[in-house]
């Protein structure tokens, strides 16, 4: 980006690198500088959770006049638009095209509590959406101390009850382009299995090898 900026005599103000997980001086000490400087654009590519931490940083050092420009990485957050309307006004943001998947809503809100002891992220998942620890957890994450005190899972806890990014399908963007991939590499592998011989789409109708197959074709 500033490579580009450059060749179109645009000049960055400040160009600031934060290291994660988030350090909270150098929260603090980012948003003196976009409070010090007389620039009031801010282009920011990092995600919804750290954009959540500056925001809220900027909102205790009263930086509420500035513009944002959204990279795909926070320009569809529903929840900082929600908790930060007043301090995103006008913002600029950028999204890839979202699209449908049928059936991966239904299918993400059906697991139970059996089927996370067969998974480390799973069983992680679920402790952390319903505040338990499930009985022969798998999940090996360090948790708090506070964690380690948490009550058994009923067996109860339902997924379509509670809100989770897990669970919403409402901004499927990237996630769309993985759908798209894998959908586009399977109707290639049929159309190589039904290939007929003279009549496929290498040199003099030859079909292309299942057995093994050549990434190239």
């Amino acid at each position: 980006f500033l490579q580009e900026a450059a060749r179109y005599n645009v000049c960055a103000a400040y160009v600031h690198f934060l290291s994660l997980p988030l350090i909270k001086d150098a929260v603090v000490d980012l948003v003196k500088t976009m409070k010090k400087s007389s620039a009031r654009v801010v282009l920011s590519v990092y995600g919804d959770t750290e954009m959540r931490v500056i925001l809220t940083e900027c909102r205790r050092q009263n930086v509420t006049d500035l513009l944002w420009i959204a990279s795909e990485a926070w320009s569809t957050s529903q929840s900082l638009w929600t908790d930060f309307e007043d301090l995103l006004r006008g913002t600029l943001g950028f999204a890839i095209r979202k699209g449908d998947i049928p059936g991966l809503g239904m299918y993400l809100t059906s697991l139970h509590p059996s089927q996370e002891l067969t998974s480390h992220f799973i069983a992680e998942f679920w402790e952390e959406t319903f505040n338990c620890r499930l009985k022969g957890s798998v999940n090996t994450h360090t948790h708090a101390e506070e964690a380690q005190k948490r009550g058994s899972c009923s067996g109860l806890e339902e997924l379509n009850e509670v809100y989770s990014v897990y669970t919403d399908v409402s901004q499927l963007r990237v996630t769309y382009n993985v759908y798209k991939a894998v959908h586009l590499i399977a109707h290639a592998l049929h159309d190589m299995s039904v290939c007929v011989p003279g009549k496929g789409p290498f040199s003099n109708g030859t079909c292309g090898r299942l057995a093994p197959v050549l990434p190239w074709q």
